[in-house]
């Protein structure tokens, strides 16, 4: 049986350790990318932005404000200011994003980075400056660089 702060840890390890990866992995094209590679990128993506939005959802003084995540969809409820979703799109090696400021948006990982094509911009960069004008205070969701934890991370 686990016990809740052992839990607590492996959720936390889940999503960083061990060595980081090449710039020959990091600066591949969606194409290019297999599809062990994007769910590696993704989940980690996707698992940092939890572990920081847990902590700003605990900051903000917002009825109502939750965080879930489960099978590839992150979902950020901020009550009446709106609901931000974030999900992997497996077939197109994508991160897609709704948001109710700017609304949907799909993300390749490019360079290291998940850029939406059509005007260049950053998930996180996007979702920063979104989530900074509807709580009205700064946040921190900078990726951390990525890290591997082993061959199969699926």
């Amino acid at each position: 049986m686990i016990c809740g702060s052992a839990w607590t840890s492996w959720e936390v390890k889940r999503f960083s350790t061990s060595e980081p990866f090449t710039q020959e992995m990091t600066g591949k094209d969606r194409q290019e990318l297999e599809e062990q590679e994007f769910h590696r990128f993704a989940d980690l993506t996707l698992g940092q932005l939890l572990n920081k939005l847990e902590d700003i959802v605990e900051d903000s003084d917002i009825p109502d404000a939750d965080i879930e995540y489960g099978q590839g969809v992150l979902t950020l409820t901020l009550g009446s200011k709106g609901t931000f979703v974030l999900n992997k799109q497996s077939p197109n090696k994508q991160i897609w994003s709704s948001s109710p400021i700017s609304g949907p948006a799909r993300y390749d990982f490019m360079d290291g980075e998940w850029v939406y094509r059509r005007d260049g911009h950053n998930l996180h960069k996007r979702l920063a400056a979104e989530l900074e004008s509807v709580l009205e205070f700064e946040v921190d969701i900078e990726p951390e660089p990525h890290q591997a934890y082993g061959q199969d991370v699926t």
